[in-house]
């Protein structure tokens, strides 16, 4: 392996996650709320932020097409570019990016989050067209893939919304999603204009209830054995293994239903990971 081209994107540093398509990569930015009081050094502005464009036909020479901008006070860290295979925008080039707050406070409800999608077709002038807002008050999505459900016709985003079942007394549902959902959001970009989220799952809220589903210890390091409840501020990542059936045409997604679950996807078999 050796290196054929570099670009530095200006030294703008924080750069995150990489999508090639069609001969342009896009390069996601990371950021993070400073807990020192009135300092945003780790969230990146403009002209730092955003997801870059490049040109990377030529590998020896990558070239800044554009940006494609995230709202202020965020990052936009994964990304996913892909051609619609349905709907309004069939044919055309989509990018999707996980938008997170990282320039104030998380309860902060000025700070735009979630699922946000451009019309990428020309690369070079991006155009945005919507935001699936997961609402207060998590920092927004994480992770995300897209696929197809073809019986359908329609494409979702896969979404991990990390820390929205962390308790929280401050707010009504007593998490930090307000409306009390899960960490997994599956949203419905058949109209990237208008993206809805269709359901929710949460590991607290659903499998806590389904000892068939799921059973996690947390061991300790000095113990090794599990401790009654996490502890503060531990990250947990669960790997869940999901079986596929043949979908049944024109039935609404249930991630509640028993047994194996009709959720998009090419493979009958696919992973999830869930961020706690």
């Amino acid at each position: 392996m050796e290196v054929v081209g570099h670009n530095d994107l200006g030294g703008r540093g924080f750069n995150a996650d990489v999508w090639v398509h069609d001969g342009v990569a896009y390069v996601g930015h990371w950021g993070f709320a400073d807990w020192a009081t009135g300092n945003a050094r780790f969230c990146p502005e403009q002209p730092d932020s955003g997801v870059a464009a490049l040109d990377v036909s030529d590998p020896a020479n990558p070239t800044v097409m554009s940006h494609l901008q995230n709202p202020p006070g965020t990052s936009a860290e994964d990304v996913v570019v892909y051609t619609a295979a349905f709907g309004p925008f069939e044919g055309r080039d989509i990018a999707a990016a996980g938008i997170q707050v990282c320039g104030g406070s998380r309860y902060d409800t000025s700070f735009q989050r979630g699922l946000m999608l451009w019309d990428v077709t020309d690369p070079a002038a991006p155009v945005e067209l919507g935001l699936a807002d997961t609402g207060c008050c998590t920092r927004g999505v994480h992770e995300l893939e897209i696929e197809d459900r073809r019986d359908l016709g329609r494409p979702f985003a896969f979404a991990s919304v990390p820390t929205s079942e962390y308790e929280d007394s401050a707010s009504p549902s007593g998490r930090r999603d307000q409306a009390g959902r899960g960490e997994f959001r599956l949203i419905d970009i058949a109209h990237p204009t208008a993206p809805v989220t269709v359901s929710d799952w949460g590991v607290v809220k659903d499998a806590a209830a389904r000892s068939d589903l799921v059973s996690v210890a947390i061991p300790t390091r000095s113990t090794g054995t599990a401790p009654s409840r996490p502890r503060r501020n531990r990250r947990v990542h669960l790997l869940l293994g999901l079986r596929f059936r043949r979908p049944r045409r024109g039935r609404p997604l249930d991630p509640d239903a028993a047994g194996p679950h009709d959720l998009p996807g090419r493979c009958r078999r696919r992973r999830a990971l869930v961020q706690l």
